[in-house]
């Protein structure tokens, strides 16, 4: 499994908008200091706003600002927000459209594995990453 390259950006320009403390950032400014394309970064600023993460001011010198305060976003709300809902196998999705999982012994076993990666990303919170005391997380044994 991996997170897709949207994913990533999408973290990061929420990260960027994080770090500017409730001043409007345009696109530019986000595709630069992110480090995204800035076709991609229009793209993902657009979703962010759609699902309700990002406010938008038009104009020339409008640009994006978090809705929310950084320690109340999380890396699930984001990813899920330009990916869609986060399933590790098929049997899990919203269609629970398996022929198998009447007999399936991995069932449980995704399933308990997709609660505990889901927990992690909604424990994981955009304030968490942007102090300057900031160290890369460290999962603890589970």
């Amino acid at each position: 499994m991996r997170l897709s390259r949207k994913g990533d950006y999408a973290l990061r320009a929420v990260i960027q908008l994080a770090l500017s403390e409730g001043i409007p950032r345009s696109i530019t400014h986000v595709s630069n200091a992110g480090g995204i394309p800035r076709n991609f970064a229009a793209k993902i600023l657009k979703e962010l706003t759609d699902a309700g993460l990002l406010k938008s001011y038009p104009g020339k010198t409008g640009g994006y600002t978090l809705k929310k305060m950084p320690e109340n976003i999380s890396f699930r709300e984001i990813i899920e927000a330009v990916e869609g809902p986060i399933v590790i196998n098929r049997c899990l999705d919203e269609t629970g459209d398996c022929a198998r999982m009447s007999i399936c012994r991995m069932y449980n076993a995704w399933k308990n594995t997709q609660e505990k990666m889901l927990g992690l990303l909604d424990d994981v919170k955009i304030g968490d990453v942007i102090t300057p005391e900031a160290v890369p997380f460290e999962v603890e044994d589970v």
